[in-house]
């Protein structure tokens, strides 16, 4: 085994303290996944390949009378050996199988039918009623379930086990103490469920996994706080059966913020591995249980294993040896499985004959798609609303099926399943790797930390891409739907090299506000000579950011133009016409009339899609959106409030992401205050309704603190503004490590090093119009903080101690750390001994909590926060 092995006496020594301890709160906590289900229901690729092949035997439908033709049949053996052969490919998950069959069908797929179809009639299996008997012995507390079949419901129903079903609906029925007082086992399907209550009294929220666009979202706040308080306590048993853990948008994020990686936090983890494979468990839950090798996961605490049915048939046995012999006659036995019960396959086969009709060209398109790789080019596309949502890039990988990637590597990696082939009119094909994109996306992540801002390897792999699809369009495709790939492709290339123009803005408005800064004598010629050459490159860049939104949403256009309607969520064109939408006005000249236009009808776009995807979600009869199996509203509200806060930035005039605003309040005409109040308000109200939807968090949160401090220096309350900051700082030292990788951290705490510079800029500008009440209006204005760093720096690299060995110069004590008092020491061992522990302290303000000390990576951002 990969792992430690586990008895059945260990576990059963759990169940028995579960069943002594009176309080349900400690009762040991069962986590299940399909594993529990099996052999009553298939695994993911037998799932898979039956609703495929049913779906497609459906349009080859013949009467008795009038059967297949030869070359039907032949038709159909191509088709069904092509479904086998790509079902077993890891980005073709169920998800995305059945996504595909609803786009092509037209919606006509009712999944919630079909799943209770394959459901009813189910057998009990024998995990099931063992877990039914613990139940109804009180050994278990709670039960959190992946499946949405009722088994388990059904096992305790025979048995005549007391429990209770917690779905979305009675979450939002309820508060989390009413689950907190109940001392009925209940059992939570966390994706849905197709039981029905046999009394009708409770209505339970249906399967919304069915679909990817269902799956690869965060659970919904009070679902999210209801398991945080069945996993958060340390004295009650977590077990878990038949569970791979690739649940990487929802339960995974959650299982990160509980630190499991720390030996103490997970002391009470049994992750019961079947046969002790590793295989059996992703290896992002290995990850977060801090078992990233072999060898970590077989020292690892958590994980054991075990051959499940066996494991459990034992520890059942013990717990029955434990309370007396005579207890087994008490307890009713597992019942053979009735043999003129149907199988899942003839259930399947079943319904798909009943409920599922549509022609031969929409399933020889979805057979076509599946055989061209057409479900790469939407996978690769899904990528943003996944980090809109606040799923960092690694899980856009794993939703496209790729796991284990070096998240620090500049290479670009090649992905053969994320190639699609085209074949074109002469009969030959031709390949576009849309792998490029996903790689030049991750990799643009990490080339935004470089202070030169070139992005060689996100250019070459964009441009890379641009060039082949362009190449392939001109040759014109066999199909619309694949046009429509092509041009969805080159929008969102064209979208990321915008970005890069953006970026380059941004440099070069840092090194503008810099020559301000330390050149005071603005006659001087070679400050004219370097301020128009700046001023040039920087219209240059405007221009280079421009036309690259201007790409993306030409051709997002034309991807929507080249298909049906009905499959807009195969190939979202709406979604990137909207992206482009939302860039244009970002790096216009701020304070113009084009870049208010642009932001406003971004803002009016956005809120229209927002309104759409409601009433789309309400006409299909949903009535919580965060389950909603048809649209993700929450990807909304982030890009929306970054909109806002933008607007405000454009409105006050800001030259880039750390400069104070050129205009206070009372500097505006009653229409740009009318503008400001509006991108404030929407930035507020944005983030309001995503922290309502989801616990999850999310990096894009800064905006919405720039846009309060933009606000508050408007005002002239730099002390509001500063406490904003350090609320800003606060909320990113909440989110654990796990959750997003180190470059991505990295650049979250640098924006907020920069939304800092804007109250630094802002007192450089205007003075100290209501400065802290601890620091004197004369002491404070004597020296700014771009002064104060300037001496620093100039002292360092005269000492040969620049960076690194700067900071150990000054760490007197070799704890790591430097304080308020050593950096005074070093200001005044300099000649600046007028330089006071009141100057310093606010030199540190948001690189350490008030009162603290500054670590080598405070102090290094510190340095760097005017290059």
């Amino acid at each position: 085994m990969d792992v430690p092995e586990i008895t059945g006496e260990t576990l059963g020594k759990l169940f028995i303290a579960g069943k002594e301890n009176k309080d349900p709160s400690k009762r040991p906590v069962l986590i299940l996944g399909a594993g529990a289900s099996i052999p009553s229901l298939p695994s993911a690729y037998d799932l898979k390949v039956e609703i495929a092949s049913n779906a497609v035997k459906r349009s080859f439908k013949k009467t008795s009378s009038t059967p297949l033709t030869k070359e039907e049949e032949r038709d159909l053996e191509d088709a069904l050996n092509i479904i086998k052969e790509k079902c077993s490919q890891d980005h073709i998950t169920l998800e995305v199988l059945v996504s595909l069959i609803s786009f092509r069908s037209g919606d006509k797929l009712d999944t919630d039918s079909m799943w209770e179809s394959l459901c009813n009639d189910c057998p009990v299996n024998e995990f099931s009623h063992i877990v039914a008997l613990l139940v109804k012995l009180g050994c278990i507390g709670k039960i959190l379930t992946s499946n949405f079949d009722h088994m388990l419901e059904d096992a305790c129903r025979n048995v005549g086990a007391d429990f209770q079903v917690v779905t979305n609906v009675q979450l939002e029925e309820n508060d989390l103490s009413f689950f907190q007082n109940s001392t009925l086992t209940q059992i939570c399907p966390f994706h849905g469920t197709t039981f029905v209550d046999p009394l009708g009294d409770e209505k339970y929220t249906a399967p919304f996994t069915a679909t990817a666009t269902g799956l690869a979202k965060p659970f919904s706040r009070k679902m999210a706080e209801y398991i945080e308080d069945a996993l958060g306590n340390v004295e009650r048993p977590i077990i878990v059966f038949g569970y791979s853990g690739s649940d990487h948008f929802e339960l995974n994020p959650l299982l990160s913020s509980l630190h499991l990686d720390q030996t103490e936090n997970r002391e009470h983890w049994h992750w019961i591995i079947h046969s002790g494979n590793k295989n059996y468990c992703s290896q992002a839950v290995k990850n977060i249980f801090g078992a990233t090798d072999c060898h970590a996961l077989l020292d690892s605490n958590a994980f054991c294993g075990a051959v499940t049915p066996v494991l459990m048939r034992q520890a059942f046995e013990y717990v029955t040896q434990s309370l007396g012999s005579d207890i087994l006659s008490t307890l009713p036995m597992l019942q053979n499985s009735d043999k003129s019960r149907s199988t899942y396959e003839e259930r399947l086969e079943g319904w798909f004959q009943t409920n599922f009709v549509w022609n031969t060209s929409e399933a020889r398109n979805m057979v076509l798609d599946l055989k061209d790789n057409l479900p790469a080019a939407w996978i690769v596309s899904e990528h943003y609303r996944l980090i809109q949502m606040g799923f960092d890039e690694e899980y856009s990988f794993r939703f496209a099926g790729i796991f284990g990637i070096d998240s620090t590597s500049r290479s670009v990696g090649k992905y053969p399943h994320l190639t699609l082939k085209f074949g074109l009119k002469d009969g030959s094909e031709k390949e576009a790797e849309f792998g490029y994109i996903l790689e030049a996306a991750r990799i643009y992540r990490l080339e935004m930390n470089d202070p030169d801002q070139l992005f060689p390897v996100t250019t070459y792999a964009m441009k890379r891409f641009i060039e082949t699809a362009k190449d392939i369009v001109n040759l014109s495709p066999r199909k619309d739907t694949e046009m429509a790939a092509l041009h969805l492709g080159l929008a969102i290339g064209y979208d990321y090299l915008g970005l890069i123009g953006g970026r380059h803005v941004t440099k070069l408005l840092k090194e503008i506000k810099q020559l301000q800064h330390t050149h005071h004598d603005v006659t001087d010629t070679s400050y004219t000579m370097k301020m128009t050459r700046l001023q040039e490159q920087l219209k240059s860049a405007r221009l280079e950011a421009s036309m690259g939104f201007e790409k993306c949403i030409e051709y997002a256009t034309k991807a929507k133009q080249e298909m049906a309607p009905e499959l807009n969520k195969l190939i979202p064109a709406l979604t990137w016409i909207q992206v482009g939408l939302d860039n244009m006005g970002r790096f216009k000249i701020p304070g113009s009339d084009e870049a208010l236009d642009w932001l406003t009808r971004a803002i009016y776009g956005r809120k229209a899609l927002i309104d759409n995807e409601v009433q789309q979600s309400i006409d299909h009869g949903e009535t919580d959106l965060a389950t909603s199996k048809l649209v993700s509203i929450d990807m909304h509200y982030p890009p929306l409030w970054r909109r806002g806060g933008e607007l405000v930035q454009q409105v006050l005039e800001t030259h880039g992401f750390n400069s104070a605003p050129s205009k206070l309040i009372t500097d505006l005409n009653e229409k740009k205050q009318r503008l400001l109040e509006f991108g404030f308000e929407i930035s507020e109200e944005a983030y309001k309704k995503y922290r309502q939807m989801t616990k999850t968090n999310n990096l894009n949160f800064p905006a919405v603190f720039d846009a309060r401090v933009l606000m508050a220096l408007a005002k002239n309350d730099i002390q509001l503004a500063r406490k904003e900051v350090e609320r800003c700082r606060e909320t990113l030292h909440e989110i654990p490590e796990h959750e997003f990788t180190a470059s991505k951290l990295q650049s979250t705490a640098a924006w907020i090093d920069n939304i800092q510079g804007r109250i630094d800029d802002f007192i450089f500008r205007f003075g100290n119009a209501n400065i802290s009440s601890d620091i004197t209006r004369d002491s404070a204005s004597k020296y700014t903080n771009f002064q104060l760093i300037s001496y620093l720096k100039v002292h360092l690299e005269a000492l040969g101690k620049t960076g690194v060995k700067g900071f150990h110069h000054m760490d007197a004590n070799d704890n790591k750390r430097i304080s308020a008092k050593e950096l005074v020491k070093e200001f005044h061992r300099a000649g600046h001994q007028d330089i006071t522990l009141s100057h310093v302290q606010r030199l540190m303000e948001g690189y350490v909590r008030p009162g603290g000390e500054m670590d080598v990576a405070g102090f290094l951002r510190l340095l760097n926060r005017y290059d």
